[in-house]
């Protein structure tokens, strides 16, 4: 009985070990891996840059912009790109004596693409260059859209960043007005922000420790003397500038609440996730262990206070 099992489950698994290798041996697979790669290394570096905990947002619109521009390029100029990914695509096939080739064209065709083309490279940029080129494009505009980028240029006023090199061939102010312009309602002495903009430099520039975000800008001093960028900087903590730590969270909840730990009560979960999330607060060990043993209950509630 245990060696028909075995044979059963070698069986399944060599089935399976098959249908894999075949997939990976496709010349369509090879291909669409290759120009998908080639365009994704465009975004690497923004995409590790933006998922940090701690960076400039308002220094990385220019990569950002860049970007666009290189793959508005990429589209004017679609086929010299496409000819010159393809042929890193055909160094694949050829290593594993694998045979050029499109997916054959039929009348009608809903589970992939059935471009009818004169060459096997043309099929691939229909089918594969031009509509994920077109696609980040599009995600990309409408992701750094307008509004978005001048929410961004409020940063311009954060301590640290006046006395930046970027800053100083970009003036900080010219931004940081488009960004009060946009809020101009909101802010209560609009007349007076070219003064205040002026004080507020001054300010910080005799100043040695500088604040680099807008919580630490608002907790070092009492800003009742800077009423409209006050009220700016209030308005700039309450935008989430990136759905990255909203991700992470995300993320921590899934490796918390696994399935052996279905039980957890909702307090419990919060404060292992807020332990997890903020890993630089260290607790104090000592007063965790008297909690601990003075409480006949092995679990404890981690309440953050």
């Amino acid at each position: 009985m245990e060696d028909n099992n075995l044979k059963e489950y070698n069986k399944e698994t060599s089935s399976k070990a098959s249908s894999f290798m075949k997939l990976l041996t496709n010349f369509s697979f090879i291909v669409s891996l290759v120009l998908t790669k080639q365009l994704m290394d465009y975004f690497y570096g923004i995409s590790v840059t933006i998922q940090t905990k701690s960076f400039d947002i308002s220094q990385q619109l220019d990569k950002i912009q860049n970007l666009t521009n290189r793959l508005r390029e990429m589209q004017r100029n679609a086929d010299a790109y496409h000819n010159k990914w393809y042929k890193i695509a055909l160094a694949f096939p050829k290593t594993f004596d694998i045979d050029e080739k499109k997916p054959r064209t039929c009348g009608v065709q809903k589970h992939r693409d059935n471009q009818i083309c004169d060459t096997v490279s043309d099929y691939f940029k229909v089918s594969i260059t031009l509509p994920l080129l077109n696609h980040l494009l599009n995600e990309l505009e409408n992701r750094f859209d307008i509004e978005s980028l001048i929410v961004y240029n409020g940063l311009c006023a954060i301590p640290a960043s006046l006395t930046k090199q970027y800053f100083r061939s970009c003036p900080w102010k010219k931004k940081f007005l488009i960004f009060l312009n946009f809020y101009k309602p909101d802010l209560p002495h609009f007349s007076s922000i070219n003064a205040e903009l002026e004080l507020w430099e001054e300010f910080w520039k005799k100043k040695i420790e500088l604040p680099s975000t807008i919580s630490d800008t608002l907790k070092f001093m009492d800003m009742r003397g800077f009423p409209n960028i006050l009220e700016a900087f209030h308005i700039l903590a309450t935008i989430p500038i990136t759905t990255c730590e909203c991700e992470r969270s995300i993320s921590t909840l899934r490796r918390i609440k696994t399935y052996t730990r279905s039980t957890m009560s909702e307090n419990r979960l919060n404060g292992l996730a807020l332990m997890s999330i903020h890993q630089e607060i260290v607790p104090d060990i000592n007063r965790v262990i008297e909690i601990f043993a003075s409480k006949g209950d092995r679990k404890l509630e981690f309440l953050f206070k």
